[in-house]
């Protein structure tokens, strides 16, 4: 397919406007920023990890004790707008991709702030 046809394509695609706002919205570096927070979150509720196995995942733990609780519930409260948008939208949501990473997350994140409250 040669780049004429890629455009037209693309400009006939009714998902190209909604995929150029969500790259427009979500910046290379709000990825590396979201990619570190999901690691300090899933090494730090790692039952088998424990701190001195690994220098750049003690980094992450580190991280993931520098968040404030309210940080963390603002993640959890992302991730239920998420799937309430998800329910409201479609009353009977097939799984997508997202829900397989974000159903982990969520209870990850939830049993951090359960973890921290207890420890405060």
């Amino acid at each position: 397919m040669n780049t004429l046809s890629k455009l037209i394509v693309g400009m006939n695609n009714p998902n190209s406007s909604f995929l150029r706002k969500i790259n427009t919205i979500v910046t290379d570096h709000d990825k590396e920023i979201i990619l570190d927070i999901k690691n300090a979150i899933v090494i730090s509720t790692d039952p088998n990890y424990e701190e001195g196995m690994n220098a750049l995942a003690d980094t992450f733990i580190q991280r993931a004790e520098d968040m404030d609780i309210e940080y963390l519930r603002g993640i959890l409260t992302g991730i239920l707008m998420c799937f309430e948008s998800d329910l409201r939208c479609e009353p009977y949501p097939q799984p997508k991709k997202f829900h397989y990473e974000m159903i982990p997350l969520f209870d990850s994140v939830k049993s951090y702030i359960m973890e921290r409250s207890a420890s405060i």
